[in-house]
Order: structure tokens, then C-alpha cells, then sequence
């Protein structure tokens, strides 16, 4: 087999689906589904070996990036001195060059690396790389695949459960499945089967409510509403945390009075209002109101319906006093003192 000339690869900025098999065994592959682009035309280097009809074959293709380099390490420099073809210096053609391979020249491969460039390989050093499609100086070499009684291309396949045909299949199971295969060469069929497990995603739902905020997925929320959150379960599956979150406002509570006074008396009613769930004052009473009898300050919490508390005290000021006398008689003319003395001690 020889070289089927220079051209380019074609389908210039479109990415072919399919056609980025690298490995050995992708070739037949990788040609087919650049011949299926709807970008494909006639005298690509796909389409050249394709329709290459050499020594009465017609499964000829145009070999994957790591079949290309399975040309050149096997044919083309099987030595492996890195010179071949009366390249690098060598001043005739190397004898090893099984192939009959130019060693001034770089070969397609059928492997596309991004919509613009698809993996070659310069026959002269070995240099592999991708360039631009639309460059038409390489060359092409056309390779076919067999065994020895088949070739690559009189295999069928048949997928259960998918009923496809082709070589490779992508699945997208939503259980647990088991995949069958039937590959038939001539009139032998053999089968074999995988398994894929699936391990499923949760989706949680969460009601809630809280006072005035919360916090959820590091932010604080303070608003009612539908919020969501994305965690990993212990299957490294994604899942979906749903949070129906109901804001409730604390109670908006204070006495009506920093200071509550009272003159001669013994206690004084401190008040907390009504329409409140619970009250816890400072000295463990939970009533609306309690008496203080003692000057200081008394605070109190008050929880609403919804669970929700507020706070706030106030300073209890007592004024209790008796004036001292010695006697509250005297004569025309005398004297006598008077003081206040404090009742409180």
C-alpha cells in the first residue's frame, strides 16, 4: 500500500461527534463518523480511504492518532534510531522503513482534537501534534483491521436493552441496568454483558420556621420563601435540599417607662402587657405581672405564639420615709428638730 497523496482533513471549524477517538481501535470508527457529518465532502482524507479499493479491500480507513504512531514505530522506524525515510540527516532512505513511508512528510490521523485541528504525526522524527484542517500538505495512508478469518468490518453488534448496533454506545440509565452485547463475525456469535449501578440522588424537603432570620448554605435569611442547596450524599451523588422557611418578626416589646416609682409604699405592680404565650422575669416569676418590693431592676422575656421572644427590663424606685421628732409639743419661744429618716434603712 502506498500514499494516497496530500489533502486536507476537512469539516474546517465544526467538531465531528464521534471523531475523537484516540486509541487503537477507534479509527474505523473515528472515519465513519466524519463520513456521517453533514461537513464531509468528497476528496477529504477521510473519504480518500474510505473508497480506497487497494489489493481488492474495501474496509480501508484512516487510523486514529495511536494507530498512526503504531505505523510509525513498527514500519516506519521498527529500529527505533529516530531516523527514517532520509530524514534528521540520513542521507538515503532508511532500509528498516517498512512501510516505504516519506520521511519529508507528516500523515493525517482521523482523530479530531478541537473543532479547528485534528492529531497528525511527521514521519521523519516521530513529532506528533495537532494542526488546522484546512492544511492540505499531508499525506494520507489508509490502514484496515482483521483478524485472521474476519475483518473489523464484517462484525455486527446487537444491544440489549437499546436495541443499537453500532461498536460504542452511551447510556444514561436511570436504575440499575444490565447491558448485553452480541458481536456475530461470519457465523460465530459471542456475548458479553456490564452492569452499570446507579446510585440515586435524594431530594429532601424541609419545612421551618425561625424569628427574624436564619442561616442556610452560609447566607442569613430573612425572608419567607423556597430556597435550595446542593450536597453530596454518602453515594457522591448531588442532591437536592428543598427549605420551605416561614419567617416570623420577634414581638416588638418594651415598658412603657425606663423607671417606676412609687412614695410610701411597699411594693409597686410591674405590668409586661398582655398577649404574650409565656413570661420569664428576672426572679423566675412567669405571670403577666408581678409586685416588686424591692428598688432594683426587673427585666423580663416575653414569647409570642410563634415561639418568638423579645426583652427588656425597667428600674423599680421606691421613696418610703418617716420625719423624726423628739416631741411635737413645746413652749412659746423653743425650739426643736426635725429629721427625715428613710424607711429602707
Amino acid at each position: 500500500i502506498n500514499d494516497l497523496g496530500t489533502t486536507s482533513w476537512g469539516c474546517t471549524s465544526t467538531t465531528v461527534p464521534g471523531a475523537d477517538g484516540t486509541a487503537i481501535g477507534t479509527g474505523m470508527q473515528n472515519t465513519n463518523d466524519i463520513l456521517a457529518a453533514s461537513c464531509s465532502a468528497a476528496g477529504i482524507a477521510a473519504d480518500i480511504c474510505a473508497n480506497h479499493s487497494g489489493s481488492g479491500y474495501n474496509d480501508w480507513y484512516l487510523p486514529s492518532k495511536d494507530e498512526l504512531n503504531l505505523m510509525y514505530a513498527n514500519l516506519a522506524d521498527p529500529d527505533g534510531n529516530g531516523n527514517c525515510c532520509g530524514f534528521n540527516g540520513t542521507p538515503t532512505p532508511d532500509p528498516n522503513n517498512l512501510g516505504g513511508f516519506d520521511g519529508t512528510g507528516s500523515y493525517w490521523s482521523s482523530s479530531e482534537s478541537t473543532n479547528s485541528e485534528a492529531y497528525y504525526q511527521h514521519f521523519g522524527n516521530g513529532f506528533a501534534t495537532d494542526m488546522h484542517k484546512y492544511f492540505i500538505f499531508p499525506k494520507v495512508r489508509a490502514i484496515r483491521a482483521f483478524t485472521s478469518n474476519a475483518n473489523a468490518s464484517n462484525y455486527s453488534y446487537n444491544w440489549s436493552p437499546t436495541n443499537e448496533t453500532t461498536s460504542s454506545i452511551t447510556v444514561q440509565p436511570s436504575a440499575t441496568t444490565t447491558y448485553t452485547v452480541d458481536v456475530t463475525s461470519g457465523t460465530t456469535t459471542c456475548q458479553s454483558d456490564v452492569t452499570i449501578s446507579v446510585n440515586q440522588r435524594d431530594l429532601v424537603t424541609v419545612d421551618s420556621s425561625a424569628c427574624d432570620s436564619i442561616q442556610w448554605d452560609g447566607n442569613w435569611l430573612s425572608s419567607t420563601g423556597t430556597y435550595y442547596d446542593t450536597l453530596q450524599n454518602l453515594a457522591g451523588c448531588d442532591s437536592i435540599v428543598t427549605l420551605n422557611l416561614t419567617i416570623n418578626s420577634s414581638p416588638a416589646f418594651s415598658f412603657a417607662s425606663d423607671t417606676i416609682s412609687a412614695c410610701n409604699s411597699d411594693s409597686v405592680l410591674v405590668d409586661a402587657g398582655s398577649g404574650y404565650n409565656f413570661y420569664t422575669w428576672s426572679n423566675g416569676i412567669n405571670t403577666q405581672q408581678i409586685y416588686a418590693a424591692q428598688n432594683g431592676v426587673y427585666g423580663v422575656t416575653v414569647t409570642d405564639v410563634n415561639g418568638c421572644s423579645s426583652s427588656d427590663s425597667t428600674l423599680v424606685n421606691l421613696l418610703n420615709f418617716d420625719i423624726l421628732i423628739d416631741n411635737p409639743v413645746i413652749c412659746l419661744g423653743d425650739t426643736v428638730t426635725m429629721s427625715v429618716e428613710s424607711s429602707d434603712g
